[in-house]
């Protein structure tokens, strides 16, 4: 997200920290933990756009599949950055919503 800033001069980046913002981050979560990175997505008067929350959808899917073989090989593509693609078109969704 942060490369986005830097080639975007119309996205600013604020990075908070999990620690003191444990309520905030934890109302995005449908299981109320405050889990990272949770990204939310606001136009300039704050509005909110959407949010990514810890993974991409993917790999909620198959955390909700229940399947948990399933699950650990999903978590570990996205630990490897094999759903990169994924996930910057979950961001672009998001923003082409906003138009």
């Amino acid at each position: 997200m942060h490369k986005v800033g830097e080639y975007q001069p119309l996205v600013h980046i604020k990075h908070l920290p999990r620690e003191g913002y444990e309520s905030l981050v934890s109302s995005f979560d449908p299981d109320g933990k405050a889990r990272i990175p949770l990204i939310l997505l606001m136009d300039d008067t704050f509005n909110l756009m959407g949010t990514f929350n810890e993974v991409p959808k993917v790999v909620h899917k198959a955390m909700e599949s229940g399947e948990q073989a399933q699950v650990i090989v999903a978590k570990r593509k996205y630990r490897n950055g094999e759903f990169l693609k994924e996930t910057c078109l979950e961001f672009i969704e998001i923003f082409e919503r906003s138009e």
